[in-house]
């Protein structure tokens, strides 16, 4: 590898492949410590990208309201639902502008929300949770 590619910004797991032939290198505990002891991060020019959820969007706004939903049958038949709609869609008084589907604890990441406004749509949303809180055993 040549000095002169990390000058180009490139995705973590796309630059632990450059570099190591493996795109999974730079999640390993051990390789973490190296990196940050020897102050590598910066020089190694990677960007983390956000989690990817399945989601449908009825409408785009500036602002949108998303509805996240923790069952996927139910996230299936809101989306058949409102892709047969026309127009604006309601649940209750709430318009819904899209569907995401929590996938269980992979909504609850830390940030994922966040990243996804941000990075994905790239608008404001305001999220709302249909589903169950499950307890969850360690």
């Amino acid at each position: 590898m040549y000095s002169e590619e990390l000058h180009t910004p490139l995705a973590k797991n796309e630059r632990a492949y450059q570099i190591w032939n493996d795109e999974k290198i730079l999640d390993n505990s051990l390789c973490k410590s190296m990196i940050k002891w020897n102050e590598l991060e910066k020089m190694l020019n990677y960007y983390l990208t956000p989690e990817p959820f399945f989601d449908y969007l009825h409408t785009k706004k500036e602002k949108m309201t998303m509805l996240i939903i923790e069952n996927k049958d139910t996230w299936y038949t809101m989306r058949k639902i409102m892709n047969e709609q026309k127009g604006e869609c309601y649940l209750g008084s709430q318009e819904i502008d899209g569907l995401i589907y929590g996938e269980g604890n992979k909504i609850t990441k830390p940030q994922a929300l966040e990243e996804y406004e941000e990075k994905i749509l790239q608008r404001k949303c305001q999220f709302l949770y249909w589903g169950d809180l499950d307890y969850t055993r360690n």
